[in-house]
């Protein structure tokens, strides 16, 4: 019966028989005087594949690959030592390129997340950019009328912080929501519009809200430079066109929401509502048509400077005369 004692660091083998072709073919090939350290290798050998922890360190491999060098021409120990470190160095360096290309990875995540962020970065500073040039035009129209603009986007209202200038007419206080054109270039629809200026209109307790963006070609289609969006006191407009600036499109956007906060505090018996909504519906047609008439980016500025503007114009101010 065999028996195998373990006292310390020593093992002791007694009658330990190993009825095995290719273990006898092996042991076989080793001198007789060399076969206790060939036993004692290969021991160790299996040990050390057996205790292998990484990926790449495969058990089955490096079993594989002692049969390879035992079942050879090899004989030496020492030869079959020198072989299997060489092929445990190599294994090695696959599990430490391995380790390397994760690690890589992770750096090429780490980068494309702060590429993310200083996108993201560059475009909210250009946002905040548009909005305050925006600011600037809005303070301009209130100083003309001699009103009140308060600049609300950092300011909490009844309902958070939707809403980012408010000018306070007589007819009523209108509030603003400036958005920078999409990127990628794409058109608002008018449910994102009236999901901002719904709330903002509530938040800020406004007569009425307007939605501004940098081109034309963010409005949703229907809407050719300014217009009204849903069945509310609620409207649109765009500030350029192909990189070019439209002229007056803010005080006649302005205009338009005082006339029609005008007509909802007003009794129909007294202004005569109907002919003037029949009158902005002019004013808003003439700018639309005037648009639509022109063939290129250059006439229309010219069309909208010259004839539009000054029909748009005399249109409102006879409105709010009116009134």
């Amino acid at each position: 019966m065999a028996e195998i004692v373990v006292e310390g660091d020593t093992v002791a083998l007694n009658n330990v028989i190993l009825e095995d072709a290719e273990v006898a073919r092996a042991f076989g090939k080793v001198p007789e005087a060399e076969r206790e350290g060939f036993l004692r290798n290969v021991v160790l050998m299996g040990i050390l594949a057996r205790n292998a922890t990484t990926d790449e360190f495969k058990v089955e491999e490096l079993a594989t690959e002692i049969r390879r060098i035992v079942s050879g021409t090899e004989t030496s120990v020492d030869k079959v030592k020198v072989a299997l470190e060489a092929k445990v160095e190599e294994l090695l360096k696959v599990a430490q390129a391995s380790i390397q290309g994760m690690v890589m990875s992770a750096e090429q995540k780490e980068a494309q997340r702060k590429e993310l962020e200083e996108a993201k970065s560059r475009t909210a500073e250009e946002g905040r950019k548009f909005e305050q040039h925006v600011g600037d035009d809005l303070a301009e129209i209130a100083s003309h009328f001699g009103v009140e603009i308060e600049h609300v986007g950092e300011s909490y209202g009844k309902q958070g912080k939707k809403g980012d200038y408010v000018i306070k007419f007589e007819e009523g206080d209108v509030v603003f929501e400036i958005k920078k054109d999409k990127v990628p270039a794409k058109r608002y629809s008018k449910k994102e519009i009236m999901d901002e200026l719904v709330p903002a209109v509530r938040n800020r307790d406004a007569g009425y809200g307007i939605f501004i963006t940098k081109s034309i070609e963010g409005l949703p289609r229907e809407i050719l430079v300014l217009g009204v969006v849903g069945d509310g006191p609620y409207m649109a407009c765009g500030l350029e066109e192909g990189g070019l600036p439209l002229p007056k499109i803010l005080p006649i956007v302005c205009q338009m929401a005082r006339a029609r906060m005008a007509i909802q505090n007003a009794q129909a018996t007294e202004v005569g509502v109907a002919r003037i909504e029949a009158s902005c519906k002019e004013a808003l047609d003439a700018l639309n048509g005037a648009r639509r008439k022109c063939k290129s980016i250059r006439e229309t500025a010219t069309a909208v400077e010259t004839d539009a503007i000054d029909r748009i114009e005399s249109l409102l101010k006879a409105i709010l005369g009116s009134l």
